[in-house]
């Protein structure tokens, strides 16, 4: 027991020393990807689907959302993204190297909002689409669930069972009563 705790520690360890070895040395080396592009959506369009779908292929690289609620509890970002403002936080993004040929991420509409992330300290969210309106290397993929209903039931749903994500979608799905307003709908 004692050996194999030692071994796993060692393990990781290397694994650390190889990675700050790609990055010091490799890295510099890599491409930058040639296709850049962002998903904007709203929430429950099927952004999650899409971002999953692109992600399994072996040429795309699909951050995800970079300025979502998790990422921006973390305070190296909070604090990345005071230094170099968000507009050039999320152009940096689409720099990172790598072997991908495409690379994107994900926004939704109310990230897109300066109150957003004001709790963290962090404003000028505002100016991200009008960089992105302006660059054209950026390819936007504008995201639209048609079905409004849909949206407000997957919407509540959603908070019901405080499932936002489905992880594994061979897990059995209650069937759950939803009653709806009409002044919600």
């Amino acid at each position: 027991m004692i050996y194999s705790k030692t071994f796993s520690q060692l393990e990781e360890s290397s694994k650390k020393m190889a990675e700050r070895l790609v990055q010091k040395y490799f890295y510099p080396l890599l491409p930058c990807p040639k296709i850049q592009f962002v998903i904007i959506a709203n929430e429950r369009t099927g952004s999650n689907l899409l971002v999953s779908l692109l992600s399994s292929h072996p040429d795309i690289h699909q951050y995800g959302e970079i300025i979502g609620e998790s990422i921006l509890r973390q305070e190296d970002i909070q604090a990345k993204i005071r230094i170099v403002g968000a507009v050039r936080y999320i152009i940096n993004s689409f720099k990172k190297r790598c072997y991908k040929k495409a690379v994107g991420i994900k926004i939704l509409y109310h990230q897109l909002q300066d109150r957003y992330a004001e709790r963290w300290g962090i404003t000028e969210l505002s100016g991200i689409l009008n960089e992105l309106r302006k660059n054209k290397k950026i390819k936007v993929i504008h995201l639209k669930r048609r079905n409004h209903l849909k949206v407000l039931i997957s919407s509540e749903l959603a908070k019901m069972t405080k499932e936002y994500v489905k992880r594994n979608p061979k897990s059995a799905t209650q069937e759950i009563q939803l009653t709806l307003k009409s002044e919600r709908c």
